[in-house]
This record gives C-alpha cells, sequence and structure tokens, in this order.
C-alpha cells in the first residue's frame, strides 16, 4: 500500500509503515530529522499529493492558530477578536486542513489539537490520549477519518504528566507518540476502506 504522511518531519508514522512493509513517504516543507531521510519528501504537501498519489493519507497540518489551547491569544473575555491577523492567519490554516481532509485517497485521517469552535472545523471521529496506547502522558489529539476505522486502545495505562506541559519545544511537543504510531500500523495497514468498529467514545 502506498501511504504519504504529511507535514511529518519526525517520520515516527513514516517509519512504522515502512516496517510492515508498506510504501510510506513522508513529506514537509523542512529537512526530515527521522531515521529514514531517503523517504522524505521536503518540498509543499499540495505538489507532493499529485505525484505519489496515495492509498493511504495521514496528515498532521500546522495546528498553531486552529488549537484551543491559542484561544486566548485569539479572543478577548468577552468574546470578540482582538488579533485580527492571527485570526487571518486561522482561517488560512482551515483552508488546509480542510484540503488534507478532502484528498480522493481511498482512506485518509488529519490529526490535530481540539480546535478552536470560531473555525467550524467538521467534528472528530474520535479523540484519543497518548496513555491508551502505552505513553503515559496527557495530550489530547483528534483525529478526523475517512474509509478507515477508530483506533483501538491497545494498552491502556496511567498517565504521570501532560506532555505539552514537560515539553516545550515545538518539534517535540507535535511529535506523533510511538504507540499511536503502532496503532495507526495495527489498525490499517492491511486497507480497510469504508469498515467502521464500533468503540464507543473515548
Amino acid at each position: 500500500m502506498r501511504v504519504l504522511v504529511g507535514c511529518e518531519c519526525s517520520q515516527t508514522v513514516t517509519a512504522a509503515f515502512r516496517a510492515a512493509g508498506h510504501e510510506a513517504f513522508s513529506c514537509d516543507l523542512a529537512v526530515s530529522y527521522g531515521t529514514l531521510p531517503q523517504f522524505h519528501i521536503q518540498g509543499d504537501l499540495r505538489e507532493v499529493y499529485d505525484y505519489i498519489k496515495p492509498e493511504l493519507f495521514i496528515a498532521h497540518p500546522p495546528c498553531t492558530y486552529l488549537s484551543r489551547a491559542g484561544l486566548c491569544h485569539l479572543v478577548s473575555a468577552n468574546g470578540h477578536i482582538k488579533d485580527y491577523i492571527r485570526f487571518e492567519k486561522g482561517l488560512l490554516a482551515r483552508d488546509f486542513f480542510l484540503w488534507c481532509l478532502s484528498r480522493p485517497a481511498s482512506m485518509v485521517c488529519v490529526e490535530n489539537p481540539v480546535p478552536i469552535r470560531r473555525f467550524e472545523l467538521p467534528k472528530p471521529t474520535q479523540i484519543i490520549q497518548p496513555y491508551y496506547f502505552g505513553d503515559p502522558y496527557t495530550k489530547q489529539t483528534c483525529l478526523w477519518l475517512r474509509g478507515l476505522p477508530p483506533l483501538h486502545m491497545t494498552n491502556l495505562v496511567k498517565p504521570a504528566a501532560s506532555w505539552t506541559a514537560a515539553h516545550k519545544s515545538p518539534r517535540i511537543r507535535s511529535k506523533t507518540f510511538d504507540g499511536v504510531a503502532a496503532a495507526m500500523v495495527s489498525a490499517w495497514a492491511y486497507g480497510l476502506p469504508g469498515l467502521q468498529y464500533s468503540l464507543g467514545v473515548f
């Protein structure tokens, strides 16, 4: 299966699918710091997508201006926009997010933190935490899925700390956890378009 992981420098997800025998590539405007630089395409994802034509497309679009964590910088206490430059950047980020979600691959996953409601993103398919998959941290993450089943909890552990509070580096904070990447491979590596599992709400 041909897999494209958009906006990924760490290659955590790419490496996991490569290890499972799939033709996986990462893509980002920045250079990769992962273990498989030969499978990283540095460039504009919108151009690379058409070149790769993946069956499975996993995207991690930039969340700086969409994440609910940044709401205090965008909106005043009375609910009015206080930073219009940030708002415009949020609209551009929303457009890119929706571009990722609308790709014609038979299987699509878009990952992001809980978004600011004002940008009116679609409701996510599920919300996961690293501690569902063996990493003892909290980091609420939304997945928007099309043609894919939600992820199963694989190794529920007790969270010891907040990942975002413990790490200030944007590179480290945004990196996909190994346990989440492994769960993606476990659930999606064999191509399951249209299959849905009933997992309840996480």
